[in-house]
């Protein structure tokens, strides 16, 4: 496997990915290989996230490693187009959605910002789980996960907030999902904990804008897209390696 000069060495558990999934290391190869071509400083794989991955059926993972490499796609489509280092993110947001066959409004796209932590979210509608299909840099370079644990862990094992704050999110996206319509998400600056990893990180999330996400062919609401700002307030360790802590 493909290793950037700042990560650890193989392990064991990275030696059985690619025995035992060698198209899946061959993705992740492919995500190292443009963090270190483009100079980006994030986390992609770890013991847990890879252990998850073997964990799934094989239907699972394959289309868990199609998502991972449209994602890469997208990102080096849009770096390729603006001749830049890096991605710009409505661009890369575009590419991603036409090469999975969803849409979402234009007038998303408009309120984007440069700082915008952007997400995508694949709902399942009977329990309410909501998995992060896409996200921009700027979400990867905040926490403490790496890009395998997210993708196949639900958003509300990884973080924890009050439960207060899950109703009204809750209720914010029913709105939006219910309209059809891009909306302001209307909820008020909160603080969210990671659960899982060590550092238990601590940010201050303001959500700003939410659209659905339609699959292109059916007319069919999957999830949606959401954009917000946060900021990093407080670590277990004085590790701020991939983070721009903006009041410390």
């Amino acid at each position: 496997m493909y290793v950037m000069g700042n990560t650890t060495t193989l392990s064991v558990i990275d030696q059985r990915l690619q025995h035992l999934a060698p198209d899946f290391a061959r993705t992740i190869d492919r995500v190292y290989a443009y963090c270190d071509e483009h100079r980006i400083d994030v986390r992609v794989t770890s013991p847990t996230g890879i252990a998850k991955a073997l964990d799934l059926t094989s239907d699972a993972r394959l289309e868990l490693r199609s998502g991972i490499d449209v994602w890469i796609n997208s990102l080096e489509s849009a770096s390729k187009a603006l001749q830049i280092d890096g991605s710009p993110d409505a661009l890369a947001l575009r590419s991603y959605l036409e090469n999975t066959g969803l849409e979402t409004h234009d007038d998303f796209f408009s309120t984007i910002r440069s700082d915008d932590v952007i997400e995508i979210y694949r709902v399942d509608f009977s329990t309410g789980a909501a998995f992060q299909i896409w996200r921009n840099w700027e979400f990867l370079r905040l926490c403490s996960y790496d890009l395998l644990t997210i993708l196949v862990t639900p958003m509300n094992v990884l973080f924890k907030r009050d439960e207060e704050i899950d109703a009204l999110v809750a209720q914010a996206i029913t709105r939006v999902i219910q309209s059809r319509q891009t909306m302001i998400v209307d909820v008020p600056s909160h603080v969210v904990t990671e659960q899982l990893h060590s550092h238990n990180r601590q940010f201050e999330l303001k959500h700003r804008f939410a659209a659905p996400v339609i699959k292109k062919d059916e007319g069919r609401i999957i999830g949606f897209a959401c954009t917000l700002n946060a900021r990093l307030l407080k670590s277990a360790y004085a590790d701020f390696r991939n983070v721009r802590p903006l009041d410390l």
